[in-house]
C-alpha cells in the first residue's frame, strides 16, 4: 500500500514538474501579442492559409484570443495572433477546445 501510494505522488511531482517547464518556457517568449496577416501567419507557422482560415469557419479559434476581422467591409480580413496561434497547434486535438 505504500509504495503504492509513493509511485502516485512520484507520478504527480512529474506532472508538476513538466507543467512547470512548460510555464517556464511560456514566460520566456516575449509577452507582446503580435497579429499578422493569414499569409504571414500561415509562413511563420508552417501551414497553409486554408488551414488557418478552416481553423477561423469551423470555430476552432476563438475571436480576440487566436483571431480578430479587421475588415470594413463584406469581405473578412483576419489577423492571427502567433502566440495564441502556436499554442494551438503544439496543443494535442483531445485538449483543443472549440467556441
Amino acid at each position: 500500500m505504500r509504495e503504492r501510494e509513493l509511485e502516485g505522488i512520484k507520478k504527480r511531482l512529474k506532472l508538476i514538474n513538466e507543467e512547470i517547464k512548460r510555464l517556464l518556457k511560456e514566460l520566456e517568449e516575449p509577452s507582446l501579442e503580435r497579429w499578422e496577416k493569414v499569409s504571414v501567419a500561415a509562413e511563420e507557422l508552417g501551414v497553409t492559409p486554408k488551414i488557418i482560415r478552416s481553423r477561423i469557419k469551423n470555430k476552432e479559434w476563438k475571436e480576440g484570443y487566436h483571431f480578430i476581422d479587421t475588415s470594413t467591409g463584406l469581405k473578412p480580413n483576419y489577423r492571427v495572433n502567433i502566440q495564441a496561434a502556436k499554442r494551438f497547434f503544439q496543443t494535442t486535438r483531445a485538449k483543443r477546445k472549440v467556441y
